[in-house]
């Protein structure tokens, strides 16, 4: 897949878009390939981020750390058919991208890549979109766990979150597993102190009424 069909797939802004040719023009794929490999490792992607990060510090809208980000995430492509994982999840899931930059926008004023610090769970593999709701693949006091995350642009009706737990395989799962596994509700892009505990109560609602 080429990076511009990928933007199309995502939806990338047209000024990003034009940012990201800039960027592509200065960058040295040479320097960062070594980089770009480690994203793609769940166990090395968190520190690799923070040190390509550094490298590219010459960059303050960070449009070249978006760069190499979704040159990982074209390369991610294949690795997901591997998987036999569908192309709508691919897209899904990798339409953070510009969420994450209208997001920065609707914040600041200004649209640039402030997200480096978390998408790197994209790119290794970590999370997936199913519907309106984001699944994490993570660790919890030593045992594996799976963790809820709720988009910013995600509508939550009961259908629309059952259709997605359905996608995941966890409607069917005993009440036990939720209420000896901490559930974690995180919201992206909405204040915490006034929708946390809403959500963590609707979850766990309708898990209870589900199940």
């Amino acid at each position: 897949m080429e990076l511009k069909h990928l933007y199309e797939l995502i939806g990338l802004q047209p000024n990003i878009i034009n940012q990201l040719e800039r960027a592509a023009r200065e960058i040295s794929w040479e320097q960062t390939e070594p980089y770009l490999e480690r994203l793609l490792n769940a166990d090395t992607a968190p520190s690799t981020c923070q040190e390509l990060n550094k490298l590219l510090s010459d960059s303050p809208s960070h449009f070249k750390l978006l760069l190499c980000y979704l040159e990982c995430v074209q390369r991610t492509h294949q690795r997901y058919q591997d998987q036999h994982i569908p192309i709508q999840i691919y897209i899904d899931t990798m339409k953070c991208f510009p969420r994450f930059l209208a997001e920065c926008e609707q914040e600041t004023g200004q649209m640039y890549f402030d997200r480096g610090w978390w998408a790197y769970r994209q790119t290794s593999m970590q999370i997936f979109r199913l519907g309106v709701l984001e699944y994490e693949f993570d660790r919890l006091e030593g045992e594996s766990v799976i963790a809820l995350h709720i988009p910013s642009d995600a509508r939550l009706t009961a259908e629309a979150v059952d259709r997605s737990l359905e996608q995941a395989g966890l409607s069917a799962a005993p009440v036990e597993y939720y209420s000896n596994h901490q559930i974690c509700c995180h919201v992206q892009g909405r204040p915490l102190a006034a929708s946390a505990c809403s959500v963590s109560a609707f979850f766990r609602l309708l898990l209870r009424k589900k199940l």
